[in-house]
């Protein structure tokens, strides 16, 4: 039986032998497309990155049958672009930003399914107290994080200006990558 080669953005040492958990896996053949460490957090930008994988991808031995990521951003945001040049299976990169952005995701949540808990946007750079109606405690996010990473619980109004301020300090790096894919999807459409 022949194999689908499927290239995985961030494999690392860890990842086959989860990969080989899955139904079939003898039938796949993964190959890694840039190490976790070429992906890195925040820095590199993603066009650039993408540069990176597809010099890699034009230098394997095999065509991808299948283009996924093992990590989340930037390779999650970088699969539906490669896919979409490789002509293979993909989600949209709309879908997939919508999935990703903390505030975007659950209005999109809220159209299909009731009983969303109550969630507000606020502008770090603006806001020094909770939004009108809401009750302590409450979590406070980046629209634009990943492995819960200043996902900070205020118990009062002193903890919410230290989340507050925290966030204003920390959140640039992934957030600026996300509104740069934003901003390219948008000239595109």
């Amino acid at each position: 039986m022949a194999s689908s080669h499927i290239f995985v953005l961030g494999l690392d040492d860890k990842n086959p032998a989860t990969l080989r958990k899955i139904p079939n896996a003898e039938e796949y053949r993964l190959h890694g497309l840039l190490t976790r460490a070429e992906l890195p957090d925040a820095g590199t930008p993603v066009p650039e990155l993408l540069m990176r994988a597809e010099r890699a991808l034009a230098a394997a031995d095999a065509e991808p049958d299948a283009i996924v990521a093992y990590r989340d951003l930037p390779a999650s945001m970088m699969v539906p672009v490669l896919c979409a040049r490789h002509g293979l299976r993909r989600p949209s990169l709309e879908a997939v930003l919508k999935c990703e952005h903390k505030y975007w995701s659950p209005i999109e949540q809220r159209k299909v399914i009731d009983g969303m808990p109550w969630f507000a946007l606020i502008d770090p750079d603006v806001t020094d107290a909770p939004p009108r109606g809401t009750h302590f405690p409450v979590w406070l996010k980046p629209v634009k994080s990943y492995a819960s990473q200043l996902a900070l619980r205020a118990a009062g109004p002193e903890e919410f200006g230290e989340a507050l301020a925290r966030i204003r300090k920390d959140a640039g790096a992934t957030g600026d990558r996300f509104v740069d894919v934003l901003r390219k999807r948008k000239r595109a459409a």
